[in-house]
């Protein structure tokens, strides 16, 4: 059985491969249309997106972690 680290590593790197197979298939339609919209004022800039969506991807792998090391901990 894995340690609760090794468990938080594998599925934030799991999540962040997943997230960046979404991102690949979205980008090119980000340039077309996403460009094109009025956005309201205080939107953040382009560039913000990337890190924050790969810290909500780890974030999601650390939280499935330790859902699943809960889990395994009632059924010992």
């Amino acid at each position: 059985m894995r340690s609760l680290p090794a468990k938080i590593i594998l599925s934030a790197i799991v999540m962040l491969i997943l997230g960046g197979l979404g991102g690949s298939v979205t980008s090119s339609s980000v340039t077309s249309w996403y460009a094109t919209l009025n956005r309201p004022v205080g939107t953040p800039p382009n560039w913000v997106f990337g890190p924050v969506w790969s810290v909500l991807y780890i974030l999601i792998g650390v939280s499935y972690a330790t859902y699943l090391n809960a889990g395994y901990a009632y059924l010992n």
